[in-house]
């Protein structure tokens, strides 16, 4: 007889107006937390879980196997399962928060749909959505991570959250404080973060819904309080209500993970058109120092940033556009030499300039 499974999901859901947690949760239970990332090399349909390439995965519970799995969910295009054992965190602090970016260049997006913790698998799965611009189930590459860690490494700032319409979920912060998100209009929320307010650090945002694609608009400290708004919109372009994931980190990378035990890096790229700058030392990150980064550009929406310490030979990259636009952006790859290649489009999926803001982390060294 098949074992009875202890499902709790989170699905993508409507309208936000104003929540927070009824009161600070309870430790989470024994295992499940943790750290993972993979590649999603999996384009055409199959019914079987696959394994992506061991060299651009990783799971804290299991540091050196490939143990990631992604299947192409059956029906339409463009539909994804991804499976991380060993982090299917019990107890009622909850899941923890994804972030997936598509991949590959062209203009096609991708958005988490729901996350499932399988209490009894000690594991938890994410489903992804990838879609084109006009709204088409797509089928594409990306790459996703996900964290359930409930203390930041090294006691560095850090909060994350999956916002949505009934309250937060997995909400952390590493001072112990609430988090909050307000809608102050249609798709457009402002997060606070108490006791986290600084002028610096990386915000990442993903949608948690089909066909909807959401980005940072800014952040910055009100007194103690760091204030991030967020912008949600649908295919179209227009603002539309929508859940996310979103994560805030300072001085580590958006796993939370340590620093100096593997390489991590994240950078704000704030000049759209130039050719090539040092963005803001106050908003990036490369092991450990602020000074590294060298971003480029080689055309309409078509970019590069560099990190001169951070070893790209593996790991994951999240990509967030940022801006009150409806552009939005992916990342084509990642090569040591080469940095990491970025793509930003307009709503109809023509190349654009934009902000954006990328985030790199690796396997331990």
């Amino acid at each position: 007889m098949p074992r009875l499974l202890t499902l709790i999901s989170v699905l993508a859901a409507g309208t936000i107006v104003a929540v927070a947690g009824p009161a600070r949760p309870a430790a989470a239970g024994p295992g499940g937390e943790g750290a993972a990332f993979v590649w999603s090399d999996l384009l055409s349909p199959g019914s079987d879980p696959h394994t992506p390439s061991p060299t651009y995965q990783f799971n804290s519970t299991s540091p050196q196997a490939a143990v990631n799995t992604v299947r192409h969910l059956p029906g339409p295009a463009g539909h994804y399962e991804v499976r991380f054992p060993g982090l299917g965190l019990s107890g009622p602090a909850g899941f923890g928060v994804a972030h997936v970016t598509a991949y590959g260049g062209d203009s096609t997006a991708c958005s988490v749909t729901a996350i499932t913790r399988h209490v009894e698998l000690n594991d938890t799965a994410i489903e992804v959505s990838c879609f084109s611009p006009s709204g088409q189930d797509a089928d594409s590459l990306f790459t996703a991570s996900l964290t359930t860690v409930r203390t930041s490494g090294g006691g560095r700032p850090m909060a994350y959250m999956i916002a949505t319409p009934s309250g937060l979920v997995g909400d952390f912060n590493s001072t112990g404080a609430w988090n909050s998100v307000t809608r102050e209009a249609t798709g457009s929320y402002v997060v606070r973060l108490p006791n986290l307010g600084a002028f610096g650090g990386h915000a990442q945002v993903t949608a948690m819904g089909a066909r909807t694609r959401c980005k940072v608009v800014g952040w910055g400290p009100e007194g103690a309080t760091q204030v991030v708004r967020v912008l949600c919109s649908g295919v179209d372009g227009n603002r539309r209500d929508s859940s996310f994931m979103f994560t805030y980190v300072e001085g580590l990378d958006v796993l939370g993970r340590p620093p100096g035990g593997h390489d991590s890096a994240y950078a704000w790229a704030d000049q759209p058109s130039a050719g090539l700058y040092r963005p803001r030392p106050s908003y990036q990150f490369d092991n450990g120092g602020n000074l590294a980064a060298t971003a480029g550009r080689f055309g309409p929406g078509d970019y590069v940033m560099r990190f001169a310490d951070a070893d790209l030979s593996r790991g994951n990259v999240q990509v967030t556009a940022y801006g009150w636009g409806n552009e939005y952006c992916g990342v084509v790859g990642w090569l040591v030499g080469d940095g990491i290649r970025v793509r930003c489009f307009d709503a109809a999926g023509a190349p654009v300039d934009a902000f954006y803001d990328v985030a790199f982390t690796g396997p331990p060294r």
